[in-house]
């Protein structure tokens, strides 16, 4: 099994984004009619694209932060013509509700030309491009919203506000090329403590503030930021309030490697897909939180000054080491 989704460019301060199936039960994408009346609930959603067959997304965004008043909405949106073979994740443990992810860098010889992208089987293709979609029209956040595609043909705004949909309102995303998808509003994440410690035997144990609709939860967990083969670890969780992270997955996360400055973040989602010439594309309508990620008997560096007495900052891995 492969992963379900990642979130590229903008999300991918965000990636991972990331992101998971939504509907382990679905039998494969739900395509909505625009005549459709805006009825649904989550099970009806046809979840976010496997990475293998990811060639597009669009997101409707919260981006919340601990002081409110920086928090701020966004839409975004790209459609490629094949898959980035680079945001292509391969499974490599899972335990309960959290699975390891690894990126696999490919490579050819001879090396590919600036326009072409190296594959898995070691060839060089043409690089994906971006493909316009026409006008992109998004119904349910109060005004139905417009968004014109750019010179590069992505689409985004962050001149939306905030917040950008009610908690369990229907939505749904058409454009000028057939696509249409659909996707539930979700409640903004509350997380009383965003400082999250990975502790080497010991289950992680989060809590956030459950929501009043529908929706899935998604952790992401980064801790070796200058691998050559990075692994995330991502879960999928209900929205419950709480939810524990085995020891047995974080202690083979740990094994893979620490370096750098460890990342994490919490998302509040609904997602959908349909398949296109290309390949699938999805909507993701969600809730984002990072938190403060820190790893017991490791330390982030920028300098020698970040460092306890005996160590200094090795710069390439961004890690204090001993002298």
């Amino acid at each position: 099994m492969r992963l379900g989704v990642l979130t590229p460019a903008l999300a991918a301060l965000a990636l991972a984004a990331l992101a998971c199936g939504e509907d382990e039960d679905s039998s494969g994408p739900q395509d909505s009619q625009p005549d459709d009346p805006m009825d649904w609930t989550l099970s009806d959603l046809g979840g976010s694209c496997e990475t293998a067959d990811h060639v597009g997304w669009f997101e409707l965004a919260q981006w919340e932060d601990p002081e409110p008043e920086l928090a701020f909405s966004s839409v975004t949106g790209t459609v490629l013509d094949a898959v980035i073979p680079t945001t292509i994740l391969f499974e490599e443990q899972a335990v309960g509700d959290c699975t390891l992810w690894r990126k696999i860098n490919p490579f050819c010889d001879p090396g590919c030309q600036v326009d072409e992208v190296c594959t898995h089987e070691g060839a060089c293709e043409p690089y994906p491009l971006e493909q316009s979609q026409g006008t992109v029209t998004v119904e349910g956040l109060g005004d139905d919203l417009s968004v014109e595609p750019d010179g590069f043909n992505n689409y985004w705004d962050t001149s939306v506000s905030y917040p950008l949909f009610e908690p369990g309102q229907p939505v749904r995303l058409t454009s000028e090329s057939g696509l249409s998808l659909r996707g539930l509003g979700v409640d903004p994440l509350v997380v009383p403590d965003p400082a999250w410690g990975i502790i080497r035997g010991e289950d992680l144990q989060l809590s956030w503030t459950a929501g009043s609709a529908e929706a899935h939860i998604v952790l992401s967990f980064n801790v070796d930021q200058h691998g050559n083969s990075p692994i995330t670890m991502l879960c999928q969780v209900s929205d419950t309030g709480s939810a524990t992270v085995p020891s047995d997955l974080l202690e083979s996360l740990l094994d893979y490697g620490v370096s750098g400055f460890a990342s994490a973040w919490i998302r509040r989602q609904s997602a959908d897909q349909t398949t296109t010439e290309h390949g699938c594309v999805d909507l993701r309508v969600y809730s984002h939180l990072g938190t403060d990620l820190s790893v017991e008997g490791h330390t982030p560096c920028n300098h020698d000054g970040e460092c306890p007495d005996g160590q200094h900052c090795d710069l390439e891995t961004n890690t204090c080491v001993d002298d």
